[in-house]
Order: C-alpha cells, then structure tokens, then sequence
C-alpha cells in the first residue's frame, strides 16, 4: 500500500520562524508528537518533536523553532507504508512529512504510526508472537510519590516517553510527556522551578493516568496490537504476578512485522 492512500492530507506545521511556545500550544490543544517544519521558501526542513519542545527552559522561551528542528529523511506519495514505518522506526519519532515529489519539498501531507497502525490487521502479525518476545524487560519506572519536575527531567535524560507509576511496589498509573506537556508542567528552569519562580512540588499521581491497560507476557502480540489500537495508546506494561516486568510499545510491534 502506498502512504497516499493513508496519509493525512491538510497537516499541521510550524515555521523555522515560529518562536517554540507557539509550537508547543499547537502540539499540546492538538495532542501532536511530532509537527513539520517549513522554511522561508515553504519547503519542508525537518520535524519539531515533543521531545524538542521539553528541552526548552523557562529561560529559553523566546527561541525560535529553527533551533530545534530534527533533519530526517522525507517521503513522497508514491512511497509505500512500509517505506514510512522503517523511518519512523530508524529515526523514534511518531510521523514522517511528506512532500510533493523528492526534489520539491513541499508539504503535501504526514503519515504516522497511527496511519500505520490503522492500515495492518491483526492477520497479518506473526500468531505464534508472544509479548515476551518483542517487549523490553528493562523498565523505567516512577514512584507516586516523584515530582513531576523530578520525572520530567528523567523523560528528557533517558529519552523515554513514559514510565509506569508504582506503589509499594504495585503499578497504579502511568504517566508520559503528553500528560505533562497537556498539564503545563513541560517547562521548568534548571532549579527544578516554574516560570512563575516558586518551586513545583506537584506530584505525578496528579497527572498520571489511570486505570491502566496491561498485557501479561504470554499475551500473544496480535492481542497487545488490538488493545493499542482500540484504545490509540502507545504502550502497555507488562505484569506478571502484580509485578511490572516489561513494558511493550508500537515500535515493539511494528519492528517484526515491517522486518
């Protein structure tokens, strides 16, 4: 199949001229991760990610996107899914700009992982797949008791997207980047305080989301893929005996079907 076929055609962008916390207003009311970039010719320079936007610091909101524009390879209409998916892939990032043809780079559309998703069924992943065989047994994790200061900087060094919430032990939420970026809470100066200069001690159980959707690790993969779907989240913890001993992402799915 090819991207024009599931690609969204009027995208949201951003201009390398754009200061970033117009950027950020229109990733958080749109609830986006990644948005194109267009240069002064309105050609496609590169992609503005979540992960951009949370480096900016209190003292830092008067810089332009420019600054923190991703270089990626881009795709055109004629590309196929499976062109689209390895990007997103080789370069983390949950969609991929599209342009017009190779050598005129304006924007025509984006495809992303939810495209992606949405355009494979659950008969085409391997059955004999089980979870335990593509999830990631090394989890980062959070106490419910960790500011969500303290855990935005841990998303920023580890480069994580979301860290399951425990207790004693025991999962009871999950909070990503989403969640503190639609909070407000994205921006923090290197003092762990907020612009407004007091120090934030709010705690992550104020944002994180509960309950949470768990697979075990003899989930079958086609299984793990149908709760993401379904439920257009981006990953599942992985429980065995009440103990979190996994986490399992799209990326995770994606990586055995596209090869």
């Amino acid at each position: 199949m090819k991207v024009k076929k599931v690609m969204e055609n009027s995208p949201l962008y951003v201009k390398e001229s754009d200061f970033i916390t117009k950027a950020r207003q229109v990733l958080r009311d749109n609830q986006l991760r990644a948005l194109p970039v267009i240069d002064d010719n309105d050609n496609v320079s590169g992609v503005l990610t979540r992960d951009g936007v949370l480096k900016v610091t209190s003292n830092k909101s008067n810089v332009t996107v420019k600054g923190f524009t991703k270089n990626i390879d881009l795709l055109t209409p004629e590309n196929t899914i499976e062109d689209a998916g390895k990007l997103i892939l080789e370069y983390n990032i949950d969609s991929i700009p599209i342009t017009k043809t190779r050598s005129n780079r304006v924007l025509v559309g984006v495809v992303n992982i939810h495209d992606l998703f949405n355009s494979i069924s659950n008969k085409q992943l391997n059955p004999e797949k089980k979870v335990v065989d593509i999830m990631n047994p090394k989890v980062e994790t959070a106490e419910h008791n960790e500011q969500v200061s303290s855990c935005w900087r841990r998303m920023l060094n580890t480069g994580l997207s979301g860290f399951p919430v425990l207790k004693n032990d025991r999962l009871i939420g999950i909070i990503t980047k989403g969640d503190v970026i639609q909070a407000g809470h994205a921006r923090f100066s290197r003092g762990g305080k907020t612009s407004g200069g007091s120090t934030d001690k709010t705690k992550i159980t104020r944002l994180m989301s509960t309950p949470v959707t768990t697979v075990s690790p003899e989930t079958q993969v086609k299984k793990a893929f149908e709760k993401m779907k379904n439920k257009n989240i981006g990953r599942l913890p992985v429980v065995k005996d009440d103990t979190v001993v996994g986490i399992v992402d799209r990326y995770d799915v994606l990586k055995p079907y596209l090869g």
